[in-house]
């Protein structure tokens, strides 16, 4: 029996005298290669394909992700905007109004101000901010009043004062309706600055960055606004404007704190003034221009008599009157709860609409009237 080996040889012996076997074997061999080698490129190619597909595939879903362009109307003022800063945290920040202050910095830039009385006849603002504008000094920054504080309770907002009355310090002890108590002489003073060339208090201030340093340091910077949004309409047309010259005419106390708005029916906004002078913003030199002006008359007393501190009523029901567009509408006010937001209505029993823009609460004594022509 001949072995494996000696059967190798004798075939690849007889395999070397016979050409045609030769030829068809190259052949074999090449076409096995062929094949093959197009096996290889087609694989290759359908891997390459596969690789370019995924990379597109997740561009699109990283644009998807960060798309800027998709606007919604703002919650605070409705204003168009992205829809991730549609609803951030509100910021409510007590600013003074004392004659000597004035212009105050960053008011323009508030979303939403309040004013009130103070002591002394003396008005008082708090300005609410829910946007993302870089805004480098806002103040002078004063003291907390109990009924600023119930306001700002409305709109579940970081509070942000220097001290307070008795009454504001403790409605802001463990307020449960606030988002933080933000108290420059309460532990917080590295959110805060003093300006060297005005005299104490009155020379306080911060500003968008330090606000900013604040939420994220009380771990607020990802929390969105928990309040309702009030509802808004589209403004009026050029030619549907009232070209009459309209003015308001708040008298809060004296002539120095009384405040007079006059009506652009070009820009469609209300001009401020602030005791006999038009009220500017300190960061632009501009006069204060506002979009919608809600007067809320509401009961105002005394609340002591030696420090002259006032109680006005956050609770309860009244009269309201809202300008815009060129517009007077009559109302009421009403708000059962505390940290429940106010709702305004009209003569009809319809809810208020706003214009997109800054609105400006002044919070009229029942007893002042409103003058408007």
């Amino acid at each position: 029996v001949k072995t494996m080996s000696n059967k190798l040889k004798e075939a690849l012996w007889s395999l070397r005298e016979n050409k045609k076997a030769q030829l068809w074997i190259m052949t074999g061999v090449l076409i096995v290669l062929a094949i093959l080698l197009l096996i290889i490129l087609v694989v290759v190619n359908k891997k390459e394909k596969n690789d370019t597909t995924d990379i597109d595939t997740v561009n699109i879903d990283i644009t998807e992700n960060i798309d800027t362009s998709e606007t919604t109307q703002r919650f605070i003022d409705g204003v168009t905007t992205t829809r991730s800063e549609s609803n951030l945290l509100p910021v409510a920040i007590m600013i003074e109004n004392l004659v000597t202050v004035r212009p105050q910095s960053g008011l323009q830039n508030a979303n939403v101000v309040y004013e009130a009385l103070a002591e002394g006849g003396i008005t008082r603002f708090m300005a609410i901010y829910a946007n993302n504008e870089t805004i480098e000094e806002i103040g002078p920054v004063r003291s907390a009043r109990h009924y600023f504080v119930g306001w700002a309770e409305e709109y579940r907002a970081l509070y942000a004062h220097a001290g307070g009355s008795p009454q504001a310090l403790n409605r802001l002890f463990g307020n449960e309706f606030l988002a933080e108590d933000l108290n420059q002489i309460g532990g917080d003073q590295a959110y805060f600055w003093r300006k060297t060339d005005i005299a104490a208090p009155h020379n306080l201030f911060t500003s968008s960055e330090l606000i900013q340093y604040a939420l994220r340091d009380k771990e607020l910077k990802n929390q969105s606004g928990s309040y309702a949004p009030w509802r808004f309409t589209t403004e009026s047309d050029p030619e549907e404007r009232p070209t009459n010259e309209q003015t308001i005419v708040l008298p809060f106390s004296s002539s120095t704190y009384e405040v007079r708005y006059t009506y652009d029916p070009l820009k469609n906004n209300y001009k401020r003034e602030n005791g006999g002078e038009p009220h500017t913003d300190a960061l632009t030199g501009e006069q204060i221009t506002v979009k919608n002006i809600l007067v809320q008359y509401v009961p105002t007393s005394i609340l002591e008599s030696d420090t002259g501190r006032l109680e006005i009523a956050t609770l309860g029901e009244g009269d309201a009157v809202l300008f815009r567009d060129g517009e007077k509408i009559d109302g009421t006010w009403k708000k059962d709860k505390e940290g429940e937001r106010t709702t305004y209505t009209d003569s009809e029993g319809n809810e208020m609409t706003f214009i997109p823009g800054n609105t400006w609460i002044e919070l009229l004594p029942e007893d002042r009237t409103l003058e408007y022509n």
